[in-house]
């Protein structure tokens, strides 16, 4: 089998050995340039945006980044590379399996899925036995779903190929998969009987979905919480305002009251994720408060007369 390789570094546009901050600075700046709300090309930025995705979920977790390096430093081929031969040489596996419209690559899906928190044991092509005689394997692969999802629920068209390992067959099967509202990470959606075809007229095993959440630019998620920042002016901490913040269902508007502390959390109540009986929970908003880089001479001069007449030492308050 010959799988694509990725280029995680590429992807991100940073080094080999780029920092945590920097890997999340890049994500960060091109997941707010692809996510479908804003993207110039839909489909385009749906695609970026998986892609952007993947890449962060590899390198911001460093068990797995330490794999993928490993994995990285071994590869023969600039543009592609092939599976382990213990997978290709294995006698029990009949069929590989290939997947479009999980969110993830056949790269990821085969070679590093199985080292980014999932729950089951085995990797996705070995699948696992059952007692039952003849009964096929079930196929697992992962799923990546959008917050917006988690809110509202979707329909999810996957492709499965299913090809022969030493053979020339091959197969491609079309499923509509429900991800449910409320759907938490490392959660299974199971197809019953799509997996690995049984011998001999036996079962087939199932199809197994595990669910990852696709990294929001503008949301950090606590189970069923979103946090999320807002900068704004010296001014406006002081004598306070109303500014808009993002939420998953568009935009709101918020109360900063005056005297307001940089770091400070809002909370807007029910508007995080919803949990599996639909309740949601809250988005906590940070304010950052954002010094003017550069100003001029009459701004320094009202900022100077400030200064001269204000009372206010925050190394005594």
């Amino acid at each position: 089998m010959s799988l694509e390789y990725k280029d995680y570094y590429s992807i991100l546009g940073v080094a080999r050995f780029a920092s945590e901050s920097d890997i999340r600075a890049a994500f960060r700046r091109l997941a707010q340039q692809y996510h479908p709300d804003v993207a110039m090309v839909k489909s385009i930025g749906e695609e970026r945006f998986k892609e952007v995705n993947e890449a962060y979920e590899v390198l911001s977790d460093p068990e797995s980044r330490r794999e993928y390096d490993l994995l990285r430093s071994q590869k023969r081929k600039r543009s592609e590379t092939r599976a382990s031969s213990s997978e290709i040489k294995s006698t029990a596996r009949q069929y590989e399996f290939h997947f479009r419209g999980t969110g993830f690559s056949d790269f990821f899906q085969n070679l590093l899925g199985s080292m980014t928190h999932r729950i089951r044991a085995t990797p996705l092509l070995r699948g696992k036995w059952f007692p039952q005689k003849n009964r096929g394997r079930d196929i697992e692969a992962d799923l990546l779903v959008t917050l917006e999802e988690v809110l509202h629920g979707s329909k999810r068209t996957i492709t499965v190929e299913r090809k022969e390992i030493r053979g020339k067959e091959s197969e491609k099967f079309i499923y509509e998969v429900t991800v449910p509202s409320g759907v938490v990470p490392k959660q299974g959606i199971r197809l019953g009987g799509q997996g690995e075809p049984g011998k001999k007229n036996g079962l087939a095993g199932d199809l197994l979905l595990y669910v990852h959440y696709a990294k929001h630019p503008d949301f950090e998620v606590k189970k069923t919480d979103l946090f999320s920042e807002i900068v704004i002016s010296p001014w406006e901490a002081v004598l306070g305002c109303k500014t808009p913040v993002r939420t998953l269902e568009g935009e709101s508007r918020i109360h900063i009251p005056a005297g307001t502390q940089n770091r400070q959390k809002f909370r807007l109540r029910g508007q995080g994720l919803p949990n599996r009986d639909g309740v949601r929970g809250d988005l906590f908003v940070k304010v950052i408060l954002e010094v003017p880089p550069h100003i001029t001479s009459r701004e320094r001069a009202y900022w100077e007369q400030l200064a001269r007449n204000s009372k206010f030492n925050p190394r005594k308050s």
